[in-house]
């Protein structure tokens, strides 16, 4: 599930997950600095970044200073918030042609004009959520997080996107069963429907 694992990699990760990735940069986070080419484009652009904590901490506003390295904890935030994570069917599932599954407007676009994408990548196999979904729900649960948003691709459920067109039942259950090992985990489920993807 490549968002959770780049979420592990921000120095915001839960406690747990981030005391197995150890501290990027010796324990502090360096400042960023990009600039543009002269020689590649006529833009000039040149962005700092700094970490939160050094913007709170010279901040006149800030009310809590925070240390280079300090992790905003859970006490921070109301009891009834909800930490999750999100994904997008298209980025994560794969398996784009298997068990009925119609192609999307990106699975059209990437197969038809795949020199118009820079690695010519696309989502066929993606990050195997289609197959790996339990695994994906256990990291959920050892990151901690209490929600997860998902969304539902119509060609995974309608295979060629009109009810006329025939509902496609394992793609149901396999939502049905993504649903149900979150819940079974007492993560809460939010379902989003992307019409765009269709």
């Amino acid at each position: 599930m490549a968002p959770l694992l780049a979420a592990a990699m921000n120095h915001t990760a839960h406690q747990g997950l981030r005391s197995h990735l150890g501290r990027p940069n010796n324990g502090s986070f360096s400042r960023h600095h990009l600039s543009s080419s002269p020689q590649n484009s006529k833009r000039r652009c040149n962005l700092s970044f700094r970490p939160r904590a050094e913007r709170v901490a010279g901040s006149e506003n800030g009310v809590q200073k925070l240390s280079s390295w300090e992790i905003p904890k859970r006490d921070w935030f109301p009891s009834d918030f909800i930490f999750g994570a999100a994904t997008s069917a298209y980025q994560i599932e794969g398996g784009w042609n298997e068990d009925g599954k119609g192609p999307s407007s990106w699975d059209h676009f990437c197969h038809t004009y795949p020199e118009r994408i820079a690695d010519g990548s696309n989502g066929d196999v993606a990050t195997n959520s289609y197959h790996m979904y339990p695994e994906d729900v256990r990291l959920l649960k050892e990151m901690g997080m209490d929600a997860y948003r998902f969304s539902i691709s119509w060609p995974r459920i309608l295979r060629v996107r009109t009810l006329e067109g025939g509902i496609n039942w394992e793609g149901i259950h396999y939502h049905k069963r993504l649903i149900n090992l979150l819940l079974e985990n007492g993560k809460n489920p939010f379902l989003f429907l992307v019409r765009l993807a269709a």
